[in-house]
């Protein structure tokens, strides 16, 4: 993750090849972009936001994600 002061909020997933195939890399990125959209709230500042999700032998479910971006604003919130 990489993130910065900015006028407005704005986020991108950066998911490489080594994810899998198209569609593989495609859900990961709908997974955390949702999950985002439900964590934001958390959120009280404005940054720009750069997410690289970490390659794993499985695809992470909806669960995780939203557990550990839930976290990640919280902390980010209190900096």
């Amino acid at each position: 993750m990489l993130w910065e002061p900015a006028p407005a909020f704005r986020f991108i997933v950066l998911v490489g090849k080594r994810h899998g195939s198209a569609v593989d890399r495609n859900r990961i990125k709908r997974l955390f972009r949702e999950a985002v959209r439900l964590n934001l709230g958390r959120l009280d500042r404005k940054i720009a936001l750069g997410l690289i999700p970490a390659a794993g032998g499985r695809a992470p479910n909806f669960e995780t994600v939203n557990a550990e971006i839930g976290r990640t604003f919280d902390i980010l919130s209190r900096l």
